[in-house]
């Protein structure tokens, strides 16, 4: 038997198509709303998701291991679906992809220093404890410090918190007909998501991307690309504080 979702325009959904089309105009709302966010958004998914993809087809600037490119596509995978998810207000859900992600490219950075580690990397669940005192997050450099910080936040928030979506709920209607509310994620709560995803974006590809262990940087990826990937973070900067800025404009509308 189907069962229907109210939603907030009262709309009864009673087939997965109808809610896949729910989701996407969720996502279709928020972006039409937040022109500025959708562009910096598709400027740094397209550019994640094309640096491991040079790489795999020869056009790194120096060569490395099949299986840390390997991992560093799944790395961008994650990152690029969490984008979708929070877009869509499963914020627990997206988070959790993004301490995914962040885990994904602490194991690359080590593997792009230390190929040798490789066959440590496949036997990590037979070698757990070996494992985890050789692949950690070097929080001496500042990509390592900032992805084990998401790391750490995306854990708690995401993968066992699981409550991240439920403290940014807010009442969206009222079903008439049996007095039932319809409660969602806020807007501020998907807007703040959002600047989290925009700030894996560097630690996540910078790790993966290029490694110090030499002379360095060594540079897995196309110079352009990387330039591209360089220029894309520095410029996250001045978008991260306006959306601070919004943020807290509109809770504090919220609190008047």
């Amino acid at each position: 038997m189907k069962k229907a979702f109210a939603s907030p325009k009262h709309m009864q959904v009673e087939e997965l198509r109808g809610l896949f089309n729910e989701r996407n105009r969720k996502t279709l709302r928020l972006f039409s709303e937040h022109p500025n966010i959708l562009e910096v958004c598709e400027t740094l998914y397209f550019i994640g998701s094309a640096m491991p993809q040079v790489e795999a087809a020869g056009y790194a600037e120096v060569e490395s291991s099949a299986w840390a490119n390997l991992l560093w596509q799944q790395a961008a995978s994650y990152l690029n679906e969490s984008f979708f998810l929070l877009a869509q207000e499963s914020l627990d859900s997206g988070l959790a992809l993004i301490r995914m992600s962040t885990e994904l490219a602490r194991d690359v950075a080590v593997l792009r220093a230390s190929p040798s580690k490789e066959e440590l990397w496949r036997e990590r669940e037979s070698k757990r404890e070996k494992y985890r005192k050789t692949f950690r997050f070097n929080n001496k450099e500042p990509l390592g410090s900032a992805a084990q910080s998401l790391y750490k936040f995306c854990s708690q928030a995401g993968v066992h918190g699981h409550t991240t979506a439920f403290a940014h709920f807010e009442q969206k209607a009222v079903v008439e007909a049996n007095g039932v509310a319809y409660f969602g994620v806020s807007k501020v709560g998907v807007i703040k998501a959002m600047g989290i995803w925009m700030r894996a974006f560097a630690p996540v590809h910078g790790l993966c991307a290029a490694s110090n262990s030499g002379s360095g940087p060594e540079i897995y990826t196309s110079r352009a690309s990387y330039d591209n990937f360089k220029e894309a973070a520095v410029a996250l900067g001045p978008v991260l504080e306006s959306l601070e800025s919004w943020v807290a404009k509109a809770q504090n509308e919220v609190r008047s």
